[in-house]
Order: structure tokens, then sequence, then C-alpha cells
């Protein structure tokens, strides 16, 4: 980065960012091969709404450069569900009626939980460190004439990144925290521990609980 900011960008670009993706395995390094088809990736920055200290808050994102994939070939299904809004307004008017409470709860990093259903690859992204890399493991330049990375996490960016966020929420929602999918649409799932009251609504990134304590 040329900013004169630059620095002010290291926690969300190094940090929070590559060590997140480090953290879930989203990426792995493989030596290339003449067989893979490999990818690009791309550094997209935004500030966000300010924090409790009044700083506006500054986002890094490291994505997968969906446009360059083929059809049939490297992605086959997109559709990730969306709540109905009619089921939303429903669940905003019952609250008012019943005095019900509302949560709203965001997954941070969302997109990359989750493994991916077709094995891609992609360029070594730009400050990515490694200690198998020379010069104290930041020689990410030169590492990329002999090795690429392989998606063993999903990825922002990628065609089929809400698919499989959207399939992982339902399951743990309905698995692990044994949860009921609604009938009258697929993103209204109902908690069979508690009370009857109680519901939640997966809206992609988020959880909107509703409950009467």
């Amino acid at each position: 980065m040329r900013r004169s900011d630059a620095a002010e960008w290291i926690p969300a670009h190094q940090i929070k960012e590559i060590e997140g993706m480090k953290k879930r395995n989203t990426l792995t390094i493989r030596k290339i091969d003449p067989k893979f088809v490999i990818r690009d990736t791309r550094w997209t920055y935004a500030i966000k709404g300010a924090d409790a200290s009044g700083k506006r808050r500054k986002r890094a994102r490291l994505v997968f450069r969906g446009d360059q994939q083929k059809k049939g070939i490297d992605y086959f299904v997109t559709f990730s569900g969306t709540p109905n809004a009619a089921t939303v307004r429903f669940m905003m008017a019952l609250c008012v009626l019943m005095d019900f409470r509302l949560v709203f709860k965001d997954v941070s990093q969302a997109f990359l939980n989750g493994k991916p259903k077709i094995v891609m690859h992609c360029k070594i992204p730009e400050g990515w460190h490694d200690k198998s890399f020379k010069n104290g493991g930041t020689d990410w330049k030169g590492a990329r004439m002999t090795h690429c990375m392989e998606l063993t996490g999903n990825m922002h960016g990628t065609r089929e990144a809400p698919s499989v966020w959207g399939d992982l929420a339902a399951h743990t929602l309905t698995g692990p925290l044994a949860m009921r999918r609604a009938q009258v649409d697929g993103c209204l799932f109902f908690d069979k521990k508690e009370p009857p009251e109680v519901a939640k609504l997966n809206c992609m990134t988020s959880k909107v609980r509703m409950s009467k304590t």
C-alpha cells in the first residue's frame, strides 16, 4: 500500500484477516503442478462504522477471483437461502405484540468457515508470510515461482462461498444445536430445547434470535 496511513491498516490486513485464515486452515501451500488451474486473489479494503471509542474501523479482506472461475468446471452451486421478507416482517411484528427480545449476532469472517466442494488453487497472496519462504518467511513473491495455494477451506470471493456457508450454518443449527427447520421458510429455525417462543432466523452472515427472556 502507498497510502499515507498504510501502517494503520496492518492490524486489519496482516493480523485479523491472514491470521484468521491460517487459524481456519483456509489456504495450504502446494508445489505448482502443471495440471493446476491457478486463479488470482485480491485485497479489498473498506472503512467501517465507528467503534466504542468513536474511531472508524478499517477492514481488509482477501478475496478469491471468482470472476475467473468457469461454471461446470470449478463451481456448480451458488445459491444460498435468504429469508423471505414476509418472515422478517412477521418476526418483527410478533416481537412487538408478544414483548419478545431481539438479539442480532454477526459471525466474524463467516465465509471462511466450511470446506469447498471442489479443489481449487490460487497464487500466494500478497503479504502472506510463511516460515518456508526466504528472507525470514516474507518473500512471498519469490515463492510464487514454484508454489501456489490450495483452498482447503471456504474463502471470500469464490462462487460457491455463499452456498458453502449457508449449508454449514443450516447443518450447525439442525445438528449440534438441535433446532427444527420451519417448513414455510428454510431460513427460520425453532429451538426444540427451549420454550416454543424461541426462534432463530438465519440471515447469511448474521443470526437473529427472538425470545421471551
